[in-house]
C-alpha cells in the first residue's frame, strides 16, 4: 500500500467511527503520549490540547450531544505527503447530524483541515481543525436589521 492508500483507508475509518459515535475507535486516531496535540472543533471555543482533553470530549461531550451522522455526502478528501512521516488533508463534505431530542437531521457542510504524523503503528492525528462555511451576506444583513442574535448555518431537514 501507498501512503495515500494508508491514509485514505484510516480516514474511511475514521469517518465510520465519527458517523457512529464510536469514542473508542476515535480515540485509537490519536497518539497518548504527543506533546503538541491540537483539536479545535467547530462547537468548542477552546481548542483542545492534549490526548487526556480529546479523550473526554470523545466520551462525555459527543455522546451527550450528537446521536450520529446518519449521511455523508458530496465528499472531497485531500491527502499530501510531506516527506514521508508528515501529511497533510483537507476534507469537505455534506453531513446529515442526528442530534437528542430532535426529529429532524441537521444538514451542514463540513471542512476539515488535518496534519497526520506516522509512528511505529502507524499515522495518527496530531492536528485537526473543523470549520464551517461563513456566509458573508447573511452575516451583513443580519448586522444591519439587528438580528446578529439570530445568525445560524445549515438548514433543517425531514429525519428520513
Amino acid at each position: 500500500m501507498t501512503n495515500n492508500d494508508d491514509i485514505t483507508s484510516m480516514l474511511q475509518s475514521w469517518i465510520g467511527a465519527f458517523c457512529t459515535v464510536d469514542s473508542v475507535t476515535m480515540l485509537t486516531f490519536w497518539p497518548q503520549d504527543y506533546e503538541d496535540i491540537v483539536y479545535q472543533s467547530e462547537e468548542n471555543a477552546r481548542v483542545l490540547t492534549t490526548y487526556a482533553e480529546i479523550k473526554t470530549y470523545w466520551e462525555e461531550q459527543i455522546p451527550a450531544s450528537l446521536e450520529g451522522i446518519a449521511k455523508i455526502e458530496d465528499t472531497d478528501i485531500r491527502i499530501h505527503v510531506h516527506g514521508g512521516d508528515i501529511a497533510t488533508v483537507y476534507l469537505s463534505a455534506l453531513a446529515s447530524a442526528k442530534f437528542p431530542g430532535s426529529e429532524h437531521l441537521y444538514v451542514a457542510p463540513f471542512r476539515a483541515s488535518i496534519v497526520l504524523r506516522r509512528f511505529s503503528e502507524g499515522w495518527k492525528f496530531v492536528h485537526y481543525h473543523e470549520s464551517r462555511i461563513l456566509d458573508l451576506d447573511l452575516v451583513t444583513e443580519a448586522l444591519n436589521n439587528g438580528g446578529a442574535s439570530e445568525l445560524t448555518y445549515g438548514k433543517v431537514a425531514s429525519a428520513d
